[in-house]
């Protein structure tokens, strides 16, 4: 009897012990001489990549500890997702460019055999929207969205279009273009941002969808850009038309932020979100953002979640409409 008494003590004390340095150890979060690796989904020069590194110095004198990228790109995103949920542990050490809509667009498609989910992930901070917009070359005969689409409506799938791969926010804005004009184009399936761009510069490609953000670098005379997806004008490119200005019912955007593994404590989420919304109000750090025409935008906690459950059902309709 004294036996089981001092056993069921030992493990009430044990829990309790457990119960109690859990919450001490995530409030010193992050431990000096620990590392916070970040798995970017896309490749070097992406958007995705560019935000995550010019982010880096900031957040990493903010957290106090190295902040090192990794690449991981390919299928739209899904190797850097799944490499995330297969590594990342419930302790922030462990941080993933969370891309909208990239990541639900490749659980909720069957097709794809997402290993992870929803549940895999729990949001910390949004950096930025970025819009989407739609690209042509200098000397391109689509001089505006009408003569583009009329052009994409007298030759069905004959106008070569690139994206960054099947159901990234990219192909989203093609597709929802399409469903919004009755256009319809022939798609070209990038990893690279790099390989996106040269397919329209040597001429392979007619048009290009993309974020602002991915075309900045070109917009200086590469390229020329047709139309923003959004409803109001862009801060970056206040003389180009948005196409709910146009009347064409067609909004996308790529958000990025960070994420960690589901189940990490409170005390991380918030230490890291904190940080994130701190470096925001930099003015250097803004600057920089601002240079490559990035909208930055912090959300965090359930308005970051309600944005995630957004995009998720217009994810949902898309895939619902190509399925007919």
């Amino acid at each position: 009897m004294h036996f089981r008494l001092r056993t069921l003590i030992a493990i009430a004390v044990m829990t309790l012990f457990a119960l109690a340095s859990q919450p001490l150890w995530a409030a010193n979060f992050p431990l000096k001489g620990k590392v916070i690796t970040q798995i970017v989904p896309f490749g070097s020069g992406s958007g995705a990549d560019t935000t995550a590194r010019i982010m880096q110095p900031w957040m990493e004198k903010e957290l106090g500890v190295p902040m090192p990228i990794i690449n991981k790109p390919g299928a739209g995103g899904q190797i850097g997702f799944t490499e995330f949920v297969r590594t990342a542990k419930p302790d922030g050490y462990t941080i993933g460019i969370s891309m909208l809509p990239a990541i639900p667009s490749a659980y909720l498609d069957p097709k794809r055999k997402a290993v992870f989910g929803r549940k895999d992930f729990r949001l910390v901070a949004n950096i930025a929207v970025d819009p989407s917009v739609i690209l042509v070359m200098p000397n391109s005969p689509y001089k505006t969205l009408k003569d583009l689409i009329a052009a994409a409506k007298a030759n069905p799938g004959k106008i070569k279009a690139t994206s960054a791969g099947p159901m990234t926010t990219s192909h989203l804005t093609a597709v929802k273009l399409e469903l919004a004009t009755g256009a319809k184009f022939a798609y070209m399936f990038y990893d690279q941002q790099g390989e996106q761009r040269g397919a329209l510069l040597g001429g392979h490609a007619d048009v290009e969808f993309n974020a602002m953000s991915d075309a900045a670098a070109a917009l200086s005379g590469q390229v020329r850009c047709l139309a923003v997806f959004d409803d109001k004008p862009s801060r970056f490119m206040p003389n180009v038309p948005t196409t709910v200005s146009l009347g064409i019912d067609a909004r996308m955007a790529s958000s990025r932020g960070y994420a960690v593994a589901a189940g990490t404590p409170d005390e991380i989420v918030n230490r890291i979100a904190a940080a994130t919304e701190k470096v925001l109000s930099v003015p250097e750090n803004q600057k920089a953002l601002d240079k490559i025409m990035l909208a930055t935008r912090f959300m965090a906690g359930k308005e970051f979640d309600d944005y995630w459950k957004d995009v998720e059902n217009t994810v949902q309709m898309v895939l619902n409409t190509l399925g007919k």
